[in-house]
């Protein structure tokens, strides 16, 4: 069954004290929203340059914490009683680099197999970065096409395929099943 949520980010400008926080979580909840995507770096003391570069990226959890220290990771988001850590698009990431992609697509199937070991889905999120053309296709379709479904699946945000003149029902078609998220953009 299907959950609605919200991101955590979407949130920040308006849970800035306890009561704030509160009556717009109550406001959530009539409004038909039942989860909270978690942002690690809205729940973790950061560095404000790391804030404000992940703000800025809108960052889920980073790919360099879960290839470090993946346990961390793990523990965290069974605390929180989440089956699913969200990378998003990477910080001054080169997209059109196919060595650099390659690279990415081994991070996602070795940190998504590894993750998978503890019962948790890694899941990756997708901006309009991602649809830079390396040897005719897309960075976006050489990370479907190389990932393992078994151990890296889709946050999939229609917005940024759509900025980027994707034809975005199609593209969600081909990803069927492997959508276990669906981000709604409020542009």
């Amino acid at each position: 069954m299907a959950i609605k949520a919200i991101q955590q980010f979407q949130l920040r400008t308006v849970i800035g004290t306890e009561a704030k926080a509160k009556e717009t979580l109550r406001l959530m909840e009539e409004a038909g929203y039942h989860g909270i995507e978690l942002c690690s770096y809205m729940i973790k003391h950061m560095s404000l340059t790391i804030r404000a570069i992940t703000r800025l990226a809108g960052m889920h959890q980073d790919l360099g914490t879960l290839k470090r220290v993946p346990e961390e990771a793990i523990a965290e988001a069974k605390s929180y009683g989440t089956k699913y850590i969200v990378i998003t698009g990477m910080h001054h990431f080169d997209y059109s680099d196919k060595e650099a992609v390659d690279g990415l697509i081994a991070d996602l199937n070795a940190c998504g197999k590894r993750l998978k070991a503890d019962g948790i889905e890694l899941l990756y999120h997708n901006h309009n970065c991602e649809f830079r053309k390396i040897d005719g296709q897309t960075a976006y379709d050489r990370i479907i096409e190389n990932t393992d479904p078994e151990y890296v699946n889709f946050e999939f945000d229609s917005y940024w395929p759509t900025e980027a003149g994707v034809n975005t029902v199609e593209l969600m078609r081909r990803l069927g099943s492997r959508i276990k998220l669906y981000h709604i953009n409020d542009r």
